[in-house]
């Protein structure tokens, strides 16, 4: 356990470090572009075109994607996949937050809604196959 954390912290150090922050400029500033044309564009949809640079910037340096100024698959996927965990983590967004108790009665039965929407975000997000 401890020797997994330690080589991911390894290289989490190694990637992101303040030396090799420099690999990430020129994604920020297509991105930054980008964010100003948008800003132009739609001066009121601000909330979008952030999102947007901050898709663009991660899926470029992570995947190399090439993402389009507006509506990509890619950044309307993460998204929508990042909304139940948004949703979920504001304190007291479920009465098993409070009653710690219920967490053990079944899906099915009533104050379980938190197990019911867990269990259809992972099965529409997860990443695995079938």
């Amino acid at each position: 356990m401890f020797s997994r954390r330690r080589r991911h912290r390894r290289l989490l150090h190694q990637e992101l470090n303040a030396t090799n922050a420099t690999h990430f400029h020129p994604y920020e500033l297509k991105a930054t572009y980008g964010l100003l044309r948008a800003l132009l564009d739609t001066p009121d949809d601000l909330e979008s075109d952030l999102r947007q640079m901050a898709g663009e910037t991660i899926m470029g340096w992570t995947y190399g994607l090439e993402i389009k100024p507006k509506n990509d698959l890619y950044v309307e996927t993460a998204a929508a996949g990042l909304l139940p965990h948004f949703e979920a983590a504001v304190p007291g967004a479920f009465l098993v937050d409070s009653i710690r108790i219920l967490k053990y009665v079944p899906s099915w039965m009533p104050f379980a809604g938190f197990k019911r929407k867990a269990r259809a975000g992972y099965d529409q997000y997860s990443l695995r196959s079938g």
